[in-house]
């Protein structure tokens, strides 16, 4: 086996234990499509629809995720984070399949946060973690 595929290996099983270990729960709230309020009349604007999900997340902040990123070989879809960034990991088994996309929110009491980049990991076709950067 390759030494990155190894380290890979240890990073999945080390972010796990991470989240089973340390999670809070947390509301993802998902943004659906805009669709116009009233197709007859457009003039009245678009709204989005949403859809909340309680989901187990452990937060990070702006070094452990970054050190996180260059671990585990990701940094082609994160690329340079925010200095206001922090990082949430949330086991993907609480999404029952919903993906985590840019502008989506990620809710813990009052403080709301806007997803800026997100990636799940996922040995063969088995979602394990979401790694995702979240801003205000």
């Amino acid at each position: 086996m390759p030494a990155s595929a190894t380290r890979f290996d240890k990073f999945v099983a080390l972010a796990t234990r991470l989240v089973a270990k340390n999670a809070e729960s947390v509301t993802h709230q998902s943004r659906g499509a805009a669709a116009f309020i009233d197709p007859a009349q457009e003039w009245l604007g678009k709204a989005t629809t949403t859809s909340d999900t309680t989901v187990d997340g452990v937060f990070v902040n702006r070094t452990e995720l970054a050190d996180l990123i260059r671990n585990m070989d990701i940094s082609d879809t994160f690329g340079s984070i925010a200095r206001d960034s922090s990082g949430v990991l949330i086991a993907a088994e609480g999404l029952a399949g919903t993906a985590i996309k840019i502008e989506d929110k990620i809710i813990r009491g009052s403080d709301t946060w806007e997803v800026r980049t997100a990636e799940v990991i996922q040995p063969a076709t088995v979602p394990i973690l979401w790694i995702v950067e979240i801003g205000k």
